[in-house]
């Protein structure tokens, strides 16, 4: 009776929350969304919810249910001998991002047993892309790509990983993270630097995991200053919707 008693006052608990819920109005959010890309069989194309106050609440990449199929298998030409999709954000869209780069990986990356299984990084950047595909591949001898942001501007446990890489700069990574504790990679967030500054964060997510995962949300973890005033995402979601095959990847505010 105990534990009859304990349902009811949870079922009645979680009615009012319905209730007061429903009884809130709704924000009503306008997406807008930048010119599509091919990718595979599909297109991918950014896109960012705006509130009726005009601030950002949603970031995401979207990408049709054709664009993980007829993927390239073999290396491109991008990073890790990867492929590189560079999407043009929505015009007039109030964000820090210039623009948005998804990285297909076929065979992964280094460092091997981590991040070598086929995945993509889906790039936020907050430079231009002329000055990001000026970056050029370095092992400590450019300064200005392996300067280091404040303390501040970078969580707590992230560490800055071997190298600058070409076209997207220095790369920190958490410590902390399932994939360096024993677990295997299946998603993570990434912090970019590039001439002392954050230029860019990053999802990096195995194909696998994108294709299996119905809907996730994962929390980000934050540094002690925000990236920008008008949009710091606190957490990144995956949704994979069955009825029209899409799949987002979205930065929440």
């Amino acid at each position: 009776m105990k534990h009859a008693s304990k349902f009811v006052f949870t079922a009645i608990g979680i009615f009012l929350l319905c209730a007061a819920a429903s009884a809130a109005e709704p924000d009503k959010l306008n997406r807008l969304f930048g010119a599509p890309t091919k990718m595979g069989a599909g297109v991918i194309r950014t896109y960012v919810d705006v509130g009726a106050d005009g601030t950002p609440r949603n970031v995401g990449i979207v990408m049709t249910g054709g664009a993980l199929r007829n993927l390239p298998t073999e290396g491109g030409e991008a990073c890790c001998g990867g492929h590189e999709y560079s999407l043009p954000m929505p015009s007039g869209a109030p964000t820090p991002f210039t623009h948005a780069v998804v990285n297909w990986n076929p065979q992964g990356h280094e460092p091997a047993g981590i991040y070598d299984k086929p995945h993509f990084d889906f790039h936020f950047y907050m430079i231009s892309e002329a000055e990001r595909l000026s970056i050029k591949e370095s092992h400590g001898e450019d300064r200005v790509a392996a300067m280091p942001p404040p303390p501040a501007a970078l969580p707590a446990n992230y560490v800055q990983a071997p190298g600058i890489v070409g076209r997207m700069g220095a790369h920190w990574v958490d410590t902390t993270a399932p994939e360096f504790n024993g677990k295997p990679f299946t998603t993570t967030f990434i912090y970019g630097s590039y001439n002392g500054r954050v230029s860019f964060i990053e999802p990096m997510i195995t194909k696998a995991f994108l294709e299996s995962c119905r809907e996730v949300v994962m929390p980000i973890p934050q540094p002690a200053t925000p990236i920008d005033p008008r949009f710091q995402p606190a957490r990144y979601a995956i949704t994979n919707n069955p009825d029209t095959g899409e799949i987002s990847v979205e930065l929440q505010r």
